[in-house]
């Protein structure tokens, strides 16, 4: 049997001396599939499975082996090689979706490539992938309440986001005595709202996006019981300066 995937790369292992094992994000979920030759310099399917391309597989299903026959690429995003913030960024986003997302999440994969459309024409980075991640979590199984207290269910004096009860805290129900600044929590409010055109357009102050970012891997290693993100260090040293 043979199956047509079109999707983007997430990661390639070599696997001997010539062969890879990638692993792509499509609108179907996670498929990983062993590519023979991939690593040659003669191969025909490497333009086609770089890391973060976007393209069409035809790949070969024996019981539960499969295998690429072909790889034709769709676009490249090369000028995304050329930023080591943006490359670290999306490192760290591929990780988070391969240790959290299932793999037949079915939603991920159109916001994935609107963020790498939109990094392509310059946008953010930091918005792009805080709006990212923060949909991750959302389709993670822990999503936050967001739209009034998580205690009481009010939706004035919000005054606190807590992630150890999940969601918003107004001034009467925030035991924690803790208070964030509005803007924070505004953004947090518009991230819950948002749907796939609002990637488009939008810039958040890059201390709320990095704010954001580190609050969300805490939240996620915590809920997952995951001790540390491989990429989380290489990540923070280029982007949070």
């Amino acid at each position: 049997m043979e199956l047509e995937l079109q999707g983007i790369v997430l990661r390639s292992i070599p696997y001997g001396e010539k062969d890879a094992m990638v692993t792509i994000l499509t609108k179907d979920g996670i498929v990983g599939f062993y590519a023979r030759g991939l690593l040659s310099i003669a191969s025909k399917n490497a333009g086609g499975c770089l890391i973060y391309v976007h393209s069409n597989f035809l790949i070969s299903a024996k019981e539960e082996t499969l295998t690429l026959r072909k790889a034709e690429l769709i676009h490249s995003y090369y000028n995304l090689y050329e930023s080591l913030e943006i490359m670290t960024s999306l490192a760290l986003i591929s990780e988070v979706i391969l240790k959290v997302v299932n793999e037949d999440e079915k939603d991920l994969y159109v916001h994935f490539l609107k963020v790498l459309e939109l990094l392509e024409k310059k946008q953010d980075h930091l918005t792009l992938i805080s709006m990212l991640l923060f949909h991750i979590v959302k389709i993670s199984g822990y999503g936050l309440t967001l739209n009034h207290c998580v205690s009481c269910g009010k939706t004035n004096n919000i005054i606190h986001l807590s992630f150890k009860k999940g969601g918003f805290l107004c001034y009467k129900c925030n035991q924690e005595n803790k208070k964030e600044i509005p803007i924070y929590l505004k953004t947090y409010a518009f991230l819950d709202k948002m749907n796939l055109k609002d990637y488009e357009g939008h810039h958040f102050p890059q201390e709320i996006s990095k704010k954001i970012i580190k609050d969300l891997l805490d939240y996620l290693k915590e809920k997952f019981g995951i001790s540390k993100w491989n990429g989380e260090d290489l990540f923070i040293s280029t982007n949070f300066k």
